[in-house]
């Protein structure tokens, strides 16, 4: 394969014609019949315009044809100096990652083949990731540099980022500049499409959204996971158009959350034209740093190529000191510079900077000429190096540098003139000099230091003493700026007040660099922020018990409990400590959500001791945070009453305050109790207010938790439209949140409405879906007893009513058991509902009795989950020889039912009356009650509870045979339908007839 961007000098062009023909200089002589030494000076442009016979003999023995020898032969003959240049690629020069190179890259083609044929794989469609590694100083940035142009020349859109050591806790550092680019040069419609296809995206641009992210019901993990696949179709999608090159630099000081989203894109780009590239320095990282372990998966799997970048030996040592001299020096020279550099290639071009500074190497008559070499003494380090060039600079300057050093590798003109105090014009001069000398290079309207390793030199030379005095400066100078950009900046700000000895400066910005690594779905950054934080709010109560309420929200949303429970335990008690009523109030209300997900009566005496003990309260929002964790907790715990006075209180505060966003979701949390407790007609326009509301106001989990209780609700009142539509919208939102614990229950919820309307094959997707995904997810809301209640109930029913009773029973003993441990009433109720109903198709009412009673006994019987075991707790009554009861029990059961319009209920209470009546000899009573019954199933298009009533009418002793056999057939035919195989071999008996 040919390389794709050619260099000017023929000299380089020869030495690449040979290793890519797999020659030493000595074979190639020997086929070329010239001398080692002559092909040695063309490769080191010692002799830049060989002779035509010399250029034809090396064409014919590198076998070169066609264009290639055409270009090859025209490279001889017309000087790099004279000629044409090809078009370079806009943007500055310089030697950073992003700018084009000065000067030709020396000794590196066998590292160029490898880069060369990975850059055709992408081309070919085929992803890449190269890890470019090497020492400090040794060229990693020069050849990724080379890369960057040969991707150029091949067509590609170009992005590059870079890592700096004070920005290494910043997440997705390197991807903000790299992205930002790479959005720039995207084609319009993709750039049009990107907030509504990717909006994960825009929160890595400029532009995009700032602050904290909003509440979404999943943790940061899978909001991460969320922008994760943002960022990579939206790379594809670029791709799709041109290949795609992401290269970035200095990936030892890259974040965590920088490191995961690459390795992403590796895994997830390997179909597509895109290119990933990082360098990094390969003597600071082990197995156990981040950049370590990342590549070391990456490369168990195969998916990134490793160009180790070495120093340079005594043949290229000696090109690059002719390259940047324009001439070879005497033999002697250069082996002076080799012995003290050992082939290191920065260090040669700052002791050949240093040797001319000086006076070592001086020009005379046009030419290099150096001092005896025996009088010249080379630095022993690039340490040394440097500090001998910075010496040479005036007093300003070398006072500028190494109070810029301070600020890191790249510095703003403005931050240091406000750090050092200088006047304007003295500083510009200052740094005037520093980069006639080379030691800094402008990127825009900042300053770089020529290499991280000049900058790392000046900041160590200093004493501790004022380096931290430096470091207070650099920070008050940042936190001059507006509140944006000290938002953006804070962990520049936390970085240089905690070196800087000011431990109270650094606190809220290292707090505020966390809530920022959270906004942005990074939350391993988010917790070292705050762990950080925590650090530096020893001996500070007040500081202290904030930063732990926030580790302890944080702890909460990735579901690590028993860490949550201790952070806001501790929280709280400094807060009371303190006499901190708001901050206690905020630092409880989240323990109420901790404990609802697995012990809400716990959370709820935890909130009303605290509510007790403050008496009455002003209004505030930290109040009515603590009255909606209450109710959620009690709501969970099936005490509606107390639920719907807690959601009460936190309107009135809501109301008090004016605050719409607030109010409507502590309506929510009055609606669900207010349906629950079966005031269906109350609810649902309390409900579909907050789902108005929240619509207005874009706020998506607002949407998806009115949607939620609205199709509870819809389902008990047989209008499964509704409930479908309802359901669907949040399954919809919780899949545009990427929240795959809600994306599980709403899954489960689909599944019931598909199992009454009779689609049982898409029934049992959804509820085993909806399984899997409640075991795979890893949120705090999915780790919670009651909703795996919920699902594992689900699917538990989907397996009894199709017969599968080993399959059934796991799951809803399951069910019931982490309902009980919860507590979570409706799951318990729902399950035994279940069993009890399998006890008496196997005829064992006495069991069905015994889950029944006590769960009807102990609770309030206008509750909806009560409600549908009415059917069968009166059934049970019956075949235990209790028709009286029986009666009793489905009387009031139709009543509240018909009270409430729950027409799911009253299908199943006219069923069983239908059997009581008949049971009791009253044939037309019994035949109005089937026949209501049947009349209320098909109006709710639910084949299964029709096909029941139509069996028990059948089953009736009473009637013509010619119309019971009719009955039965059909109920017979739809159980086939449906898979029903209980009622269906039940069917077939009574067709069959006695035996």
């Amino acid at each position: 394969m040919e390389p794709a961007y050619e260099p000017q000098a023929f000299g380089d062009l020869l030495r690449r014609r040979r290793v890519l023909g797999g020659m030493s200089q000595e074979e190639l002589a020997e086929r070329a019949r010239l001398s080692a030494r002559a092909i040695s000076d063309l490769e080191r442009r010692v002799k830049r315009t060989p002779r035509r016979d010399i250029v034809q003999l090396l064409a014919e023995a590198l076998e070169l044809s066609g264009e290639t020898r055409r270009a090859f032969v025209t490279a001889a003959r017309e000087p790099a100096a004279r000629r044409t240049p090809r078009p370079a690629p806009h943007g500055p020069t310089g030697g950073f990652l992003g700018a084009v190179p000065e000067g030709s890259l020396i000794g590196r083609e066998a590292e160029l083949l490898v880069i060369q044929a990975q850059i055709g794989a992408v081309v070919e469609g085929s992803g890449r990731l190269l890890a470019v590694a090497g020492e400090p100083g040794v060229g990693k940035t020069r050849i990724s540099q080379e890369a960057m142009l040969a991707c150029l020349a091949r067509g590609f859109v170009v992005a590059t980022g870079r890592c700096y050591e004070p920005h290494q806790s910043v997440p997705y550092y390197p991807f903000l500049e790299a992205l930002s680019s790479l959005h720039a040069a995207a084609p319009e419609p993709v750039r049009a499409e990107l907030p509504a296809r990717w909006p994960h995206v825009m929160r890595l641009l400029p532009e995009g959204p700032g602050g904290a992210s909003s509440a979404t019901g999943a943790s940061p993990h899978e909001e991460q996971q969320r922008l994760f696949w943002s960022v990579t179709a939206f790379l594809q999608e670029v791709s799709e158009t041109a290949p795609v090159a992401v290269l970035l630099d200095d990936l030892h000081w890259a974040d965590d959350a920088s490191l995961e989203l690459l390795q992403h894109l590796a895994r997830h780009t390997r179909a597509h034209r895109v290119l990933l590239l990082g360098a990094y320095r390969d003597v600071e990282i082990g197995r156990q740093h981040p950049l370590g372990r990342a590549l070391l998966d990456l490369a168990r799997e195969y998916l990134v190529e490793r160009v180790s970048v070495r120093r340079l030996d005594h043949e290229s040592t000696m090109s690059l000191i002719s390259d940047r001299m324009g001439q070879e020096l005497s033999d002697g020279f250069t082996e002076l510079v080799y012995r003290h550099t050992d082939g290191h290639p920065l260090f040669v071009r700052e002791v050949l900077r240093a040797l001319i500074e000086r006076g070592d190497v001086y020009r005379r008559d046009g030419r290099w000429e150096s001092r005896e070499i025996a009088a010249i003494g080379v630095p022993e380090s690039v340490r040394a190096t440097i500090a001998d060039r910075v010496f040479r600079l005036g007093e300003r300057a070398q006072e500028a540098l190494r109070e810029a050093s301070v600020l890191g590798q790249a510095f703003d003109f403005d931050d240091l003139q406000a750090m050092s105090g200088l006047p304007e014009d003295e500083l510009e001069a200052a740094l005037e000099e520093a980069l006639a000398a080379g030691l800094l290079y402008e990127v825009g309207d900042a300053y770089v230091f020529n290499h991280g390793l000049t900058q790392q030199a000046l900041y160590t030379e200093q004493p501790r003493r004022r380096r931290r005095r430096l470091h207070l400066a650099a920070g008050r100078a940042i936190e001059r700026l507006p509140e944006n950009g000290r938002r953006r900046r804070a962990t520049e700000l936390a970085w240089h007040f905690g070196e800087g000895g000011a431990p109270e400066r650094a606190l809220p910005y290292m707090v505020l660099a966390g809530d920022h690594a959270l906004s942005v779905y990074a939350p391993a950054d988010a917790e070292r922020h705050y762990r950080e934080a925590l650090e530096l709010a020893s001996g500070d109560p007040d500081g202290e018990a904030l930063v732990l309420e926030k580790l302890g929200w944080l702890m909460w949303i990735t579901a690590r409990f028993d860490s949550c429970l201790e952070a806001l335990e501790r929280s709280a008690l400094l807060y009371r400590g303190a006499g901190d009523s708001d901050g206690e109030m905020r630092a409880v209300s989240l323990l109420g959500m901790l404990h609802f997900t697995y012990a809400p009566l716990e959370g709820a005496e935890r909130i009303r001791a605290l509510l007790d003990r403050l008496g009455p309260t002003e209004p505030s929002i930290p109040l009515v945070s603590l009255y909606s964790s209450l109710a959620m907790n009690l709501i969970i715990a099936g005490r509606y009453r107390e639920a719907l006075e807690a959601a009460r209180d936190a309107t009135e505060s809501a109301l008090t305050l004016g605050d719409g966003r607030t109010l409507a979701w502590v309506e929510t949390m009055r609606g669900a109790p207010l349906g629950l407790m079966g005031r269906l007609e109350e609810a649902r326009p309390v409900l579909e207010e907050r789902l108005s509301l929240a619509e207005a106001a874009n706020d998506y989990w607002g949407q998806l938790v009115a949607a939620h209780y609205l199709g509870k609700l819809a389902v008990p009142q047989g209008d499964f439209d509704a409930a479908l539509r309802y359901h669907g919208l949040a399954l919809d939102l919780a899949e545009q949140l990427g929240a795959r614990s809600r994306i599980s229950a709403e899954t489960s919820n689909l599944s019931e409405v598909l199992f009454y309307l009779g689609d049982w094959e898409r029934a049992r997707g959804h509820a085993e879906r909806a399984v899997e995904l409640a075991r795979s997810a890893s949120s705090g809301l999915a780790a919670s007893y009651y909703q795996y209640a919920d699902v594992f109930r689900r699917l538990g029913i989907m397996h009894a009513a199709l017969g599968e009773w080993e399959d059934a029973a796991p799951y809803l003993e399951e069910s019931i058991a982490l309902g009980g441990k919860v507590p979570y009433p409706e799951a318990v109720r729902s399950g035994q509902g279940v069993l009890a109903e399998l006890d008496l198709i196997q005829e064992r009412p006495g069991a069905a009795l015994a889950r029944l009673e006590p769960l009807v006994e102990r609770s309030n019987p206008e509750e909806l989950g009560i409600l549908r075991l009415l059917p069968y707790l009166a059934w049970a009554y019956l075949e235990s020889g209790n028709e009286g009861r029986a009666e009793e029990v489905v009387l009031a059961g139709t009543g509240r039912a018909k009270a409430q319009a729950n027409r799911l209920a009253l299908v199943d209470l006219s069923r069983v009356r239908g059997m009581v009546l008949a049971r009791q000899c009253r044939w037309d009573e019994a035949e109005r009650a089937f026949e209501e019954a049947v009349s209320i199933a098909r109006s709710l298009r639910h084949p299964y509870a029709e096909a029941r009533a139509l069996h028990e009418w059948g089953s009736m002793q009473a009637g013509g045979s010619e119309a019971k056999r009719g009955r039965l057939e059909e109920a017979a035919e739809i159980f086939r339908r449906l898979g029903s195989r209980p009622y269906l071999e039940l069917a077939q008996k009574a067709l069959a007839g006695p035996s």
